[in-house]
């Protein structure tokens, strides 16, 4: 080693260590960045989480809401108090739409081609089932999930509330229902609700202490269903069996009603029965009853259908 390399040498050092010294705290800010990127990025992502939660639970929200303003919307009574929750119902279901339902969609052929279709959503298939049977075009109710109401215009009218839009140029795809009936083919629904049946005043008496007492009974049954071809189907209770009035009940003295919901198959006969209000004892003994019960076949278009019908029974003791 020269004389001369000596200073060369001692001169890359110093420069190296001037450039350490400058470099170094840039060094741990880069890292000190990038702790807190890691941090921000793992706080981002549990907010998307919780962000996405929040929209499941307002969903769920919405959903709950939208049932329970159709709900209200269809009590029976004209109280004060019936009509207020009415009246919170209806802004309910037009604040909150509703994000699945039962939906229907029809044609109307003395609309321009460009306007014919629309499509009305329910929140429960009884409802839209009911809706739709004022319609002479409307296809089949059907459960659509992830609905997207943005352009839709609600409407509250009684069990008729729906949100819809119309003057469509063509109807929306599935699962939007697509059996749509053509021109020529047209198949009118009614709602039909028979007149009441009783069965005969019986009396029984009843042994308590000391002392026996001396009941009268009877029971009392209608029926309600939505009926394609109206005018050719029949429904009526005429010759039904009406249900047994429970002992246990008849000797307390106590009376109820019972709604429930039945299946009649293509032959005619009740395939499903499913009691949903009512004391136990009245309940079995109408669905007891009822499954013995055999109508007249329904037919649509020429061919046996199923149909869909709801039974009143009112147990009444004096």
């Amino acid at each position: 080693m020269t004389w001369l390399q000596i200073p060369l040498i001692a001169l890359c050092v110093i420069v190296y260590a001037v450039i350490w010294l400058r470099v170094q705290p840039l060094l741990a800010t880069r890292q000190q960045l990038l702790l807190e990127i890691q941090a921000q990025t793992k706080q981002r992502d549990e907010l998307q989480k919780e962000v996405a939660s929040l929209k499941e639970q307002r969903d769920s929200l919405n959903e709950s809401v939208t049932a329970l303003a159709g709900k209200i919307g269809a009590l029976q009574g004209t109280g004060k108090q019936v009509q207020e929750l009415k009246s919170e119902a209806v802004h309910a279901w037009e604040k909150f739409p509703p994000k699945q339902a039962w939906c229907y969609q029809e044609r109307d052929f003395k609309k321009p081609a460009e306007s014919q279709y629309s499509v009305h959503c329910h929140w429960s298939e009884e409802r839209c089932s009911k809706a739709k049977a004022a319609s002479k075009t409307a296809s089949p109710c059907a459960f659509v999930p992830n609905l997207d109401t943005a352009d839709w215009k609600p409407s509250s009218k009684g069990w008729m509330d729906s949100w819809y839009q119309l003057d469509r140029p063509k109807p929306l795809p599935a699962p939007f229902p697509q059996d749509l009936t053509s021109q020529g083919t047209e198949v009118t629904a009614v709602v039909k609700k028979t007149p009441a049946i009783e069965s005969e005043h019986r009396t029984t008496t009843i042994n308590k202490t000391n002392r026996s007492e001396t009941r009268r009974f009877k029971v009392i049954g209608q029926i309600e269903a939505i009926l394609p071809d109206g005018g050719k189907n029949e429904l009526g209770l005429s010759g039904k069996k009406l249900p047994d009035f429970p002992e246990e009940e008849l000797k307390q003295g106590v009376g109820g009603t019972v709604h429930l919901k039945i299946v009649i198959d293509k032959d005619g006969r009740v395939r499903d029965v499913k009691a949903v209000t009512g004391i136990e004892d009245f309940k079995n003994a109408a669905e007891a009853a009822i499954k013995q019960w055999q109508f007249k076949p329904f037919v649509s278009r020429g061919e046996p259908i199923e149909v869909q019908a709801e039974v009143e029974i009112s147990f009444k003791v004096q």
